[in-house]
């Protein structure tokens, strides 16, 4: 498979900024659907519950690995309950 890799490098430079990708492909005729961020973090203008949130996450899942895999393979359920094993 090595053989067929036809990657190169390419400069940085040659790399339009996503803005004005995104403004030369809209003067060409594209359009593009801008997300906006969806609802609003309810602990947000409350520092102390942040932390106290970002602190208990941190206990419960010191390691993302698992939390991770368990969602790759699509055990959605299984990430939200306590002491879970894969």
């Amino acid at each position: 498979m090595r053989e067929n890799n036809q990657a190169k490098k390419i400069d940085a430079s040659t790399i339009m900024d996503a803005g004005d990708a995104v403004h030369q492909f809209e003067q060409l005729g594209g359009r593009i659907t801008i997300f906006t961020p969806f609802g609003e973090d309810p602990l947000m203008h409350n520092p102390e519950l942040v932390s106290q949130r970002e602190t208990e996450l941190k206990q419960q899942y010191p390691d993302f690995s698992r939390f991770f895999r368990t969602v790759v393979n699509s055990n959605i359920i299984a990430c939200f309950v306590k002491d879970f094993y894969i």
